[in-house]
């Protein structure tokens, strides 16, 4: 029961989430919800791995978190720079 109870508050979260997604006042709010939706993504693959009694699942979801901080770092650094491949100066030149 309390699978079930985890799952649908993770679900509701996730929801809430995409709204702030598609109608978030910023572009750093829709980039933190989308953070967000991926990290309880990654809560909903644990759960499930559990559940079922498979642990495989388990190194799905260090996959997936690591690509949820990678391209959320790739998406910051493109809004601050607006460019990928050029490297970061903090001396402000």
């Amino acid at each position: 029961m309390a699978l079930i109870v985890a799952c649908v508050s993770l679900l509701i979260l996730i929801l809430v989430c995409l709204f702030r997604v598609i109608f978030g006042p910023t572009i750093f709010d829709k980039v933190l919800s989308a953070s967000t939706i991926g990290t309880s993504s990654i809560f909903l693959i644990l759960i499930h791995s559990y559940n079922s009694g498979r642990p495989d699942f388990i190194d799905l979801s260090f996959v997936y978190a690591l690509l949820n901080l990678v391209g959320s770092v790739a998406i910051l650094k493109f809004l601050k720079l607006g460019d990928l491949g050029s490297s970061f100066n903090r001396s402000g030149d």
